[in-house]
């Protein structure tokens, strides 16, 4: 009798992803948190972020409760710990197998950068076919202007802090095809962003007295307009190139403890428990937040979780389903990719005394064989680096086919040659399928490259832009 094949792996789940500061007391359960999942068999991943989750002796720790309302039907993948932040990732126990690579990462900020009262934790693994992070943060507390700048700078210090992952030097917010943040952000409300001194804002009565009939009013889009993070953001002074769903619940601090939303008038109520992410292109279109809310339920803490669902697509990549040629093939039979021309600027200097000594690396995933380093040579001393046709090099990919660049992005990794470490300046991505597609355009001579021009960002801030011309060839011609 023939074996039966084994059933094909799905190609999305669901991810439910919950930030809870839990005031360091222990809740009564945690049905409520796991609800959602035991209500939608799609939901296959869980990750929960707490801070402030340290409590006294004979009060159940907060993961042994999951653990027991999960049942057996679920298996915890990591626990990671930095003070009182712990940050627990969990899989369908059939997923389980599917989920490789699981390392962990964590940054202070808390006093002089050693105390961990304030920080971020990091957990990478691969689900599937694709590479996930995941960061839970607890960032600089308190309103006013000073405080909400220390916070934009806690979050790149996270970012560039929890990229190590001891395998890998690259920020985590590009090489992971998706990355998440949560955590309890601490951005607050401000009455007027065009008041930047504290002590020109209106009386604390009086914000209060406004801020009070929005909430009474359920009026969120109003209650935005207000809000740091959503504001420095579009300012681009943190977290670009994510993204978040319209916080459209009440703000879940500084709350009362006990259920529904009734706030305390010690503090303004903010939404400071966020969820944010961001993906690479093309898997930008890969997540899909179904759902964004925060939990009446909560009775224990000054805040209430928050809870985000996505439905996440980790299609097959066709560099996977290709067969690779050898290395002594490359040069003479694959698909390789060709500059022009390529020109940085707008960077800052690494260097107070000088310049950049600015050199480009060419990356990507599972398209060039790994013992092929490809850079440029370095730039000395320029503000606004540029490089001809003859001094970048071709780009032999393993493939000699077209079909497995589709889907695929090109990393350009923007470094300044130093005596003692190199340093990353800002890393760009080229989406093949823009290469391909224009030149399938082109249905007659003269052929002309690809012109592109792409943001440099790293640790979540805009850092310059990358420019030039590329095509995708194969040894006879362009594609």
């Amino acid at each position: 009798m023939a074996s039966q094949s084994p059933e094909p792996l799905p190609q999305e789940f669901r991810l439910l992803v919950t930030t809870w500061n839990m005031g360091n007391a222990a809740p009564d359960n945690v049905d409520f948190l796991v609800a959602p999942a035991r209500g939608d068999k799609e939901i296959s991943v869980l990750v929960f972020g707490a801070q402030e989750a340290t409590y006294g002796r004979g009060s159940p720790a907060v993961f042994s409760q999951l653990d027991a309302a999960l049942g057996a039907e679920w298996v915890r993948v990591q626990l990671s710990t930095l003070g009182q932040m712990k940050l627990g990732i969990y899989v369908r126990k059939w997923l389980r197998p599917h989920v490789v690579d699981v390392v962990s990462a964590v940054e202070r900020c808390g006093f002089g950068d050693v105390v961990s009262n304030k920080g971020g934790i990091a957990i990478r693994l691969t689900i599937l076919h694709s590479t996930f992070v995941f960061i839970s943060s607890h960032l600089e507390a308190h309103e006013g202007f000073d405080h909400r700048a220390e916070r934009n700078k806690d979050v790149s210090e996270i970012l560039k802090g929890t990229l190590h992952f001891k395998t890998t030097h690259y920020d985590p917010t590009n090489v992971p095809e998706h990355l998440f943040f949560m955590g309890d952000l601490n951005y607050r409300m401000v009455f007027d962003f065009a008041r930047e001194n504290d002590a020109d804002q209106p009386p604390a009565a009086q914000q209060w007295e406004y801020f009070k009939n929005l909430l009474d009013g359920h009026k969120w889009e109003a209650l935005a307009k207000h809000d740091e993070l959503l504001h420095d953001r579009a300012a681009g002074r943190v977290f670009c190139g994510f993204e978040e769903a319209p916080p459209m619940f009440p703000p879940t601090f500084k709350v009362e403890r006990k259920p529904g939303f009734q706030y305390s008038q010690q503090r303004l109520p903010a939404w400071c428990d966020r969820v944010l992410w961001r993906s690479l292109p093309p898997a930008r279109f890969h997540v899909h937040a179904l759902w964004y809310k925060a939990l009446p339920e909560a009775i224990t803490s000054d805040h209430k979780p928050v809870q985000a669902l996505f439905n996440v697509r980790v299609p097959i990549p066709p560099a996977l389903s290709e067969p690779p040629l050898a290395l002594r093939q490359a040069v003479t039979d694959a698909v390789y990719i060709q500059f022009f021309s390529l020109r940085l600027s707008g960077m800052p200097k690494m260097d107070s005394m000088s310049e950049n000594d600015c050199y480009v690396k060419f990356r990507a995933k599972h398209l060039f064989h790994a013992s092929v380093s490809m850079s440029t040579k370095a730039k000395l001393n320029t503000a606004e680096p540029a490089w001809g046709e003859h001094e970048l090099p071709i780009l032999y990919t393993r493939f000699a086919s077209p079909a497995a660049l589709h889907g695929a992005s090109l990393m350009l990794v923007a470094m300044d040659q130093d005596i003692a470490r190199d340093d990353i300046i800002g890393i760009a991505y080229l989406p093949l399928d823009q290469v391909l597609e224009y030149q399938r355009s082109q249905t007659a001579p003269p052929y002309t490259p690809f012109t592109f021009r792409l943001a440099l960002t790293h640790a979540g801030l805009h850092v310059g832009q990358a420019e030039g011309c590329v095509s995708i060839m194969t040894q006879t011609a362009s594609i």
